[in-house]
């Protein structure tokens, strides 16, 4: 069960580590998208939410096991997380940001952390 949650976030670890081929183009990406930008909080925040909603609905509401909730709610919050950022490929601005995908793992971590665990 763990096995494909393992492959999808070494999959997100690799697309993360992938090194930046943009030259000029990338530092000036770089700067529109701080590490402490604006909508980071917004990224964390919005993921542990869907990982706490995510698991509260596997587990409580279609009565699914404890660690099959935890995957689905996982899987459901980065799968979110990255298809945001594949939709930001396509419009003007900083475009795909692994800066918002690495805050998109840190709440989505905290998410398991504070509302999977001890339930």
């Amino acid at each position: 069960m763990f096995r494909g949650l393992a492959h999808f976030i070494i999959l997100v670890l690799v697309i993360i580590c992938q090194p930046c081929w943009g030259g000029e183009a990338e530092s000036q990406r770089k700067s529109e998208d701080p590490w402490m930008g604006r909508d980071k909080f917004s990224h964390l925040a919005l993921s542990l939410s869907l990982v706490g909603f995510g698991y509260h609905l596997a587990r409580m509401e279609a009565g699914a096991g404890r660690a099959q909730s935890r995957t689905a709610a996982l899987g459901a919050a980065l799968s979110l997380g990255l298809a945001k950022e594949f939709y930001d490929r396509k419009r003007p601005g900083p475009g795909f940001s692994y800066r918002d995908l690495v805050f998109d793992l840190m709440g989505s971590g905290l998410g398991l952390l504070l509302f999977t665990t001890n339930r």
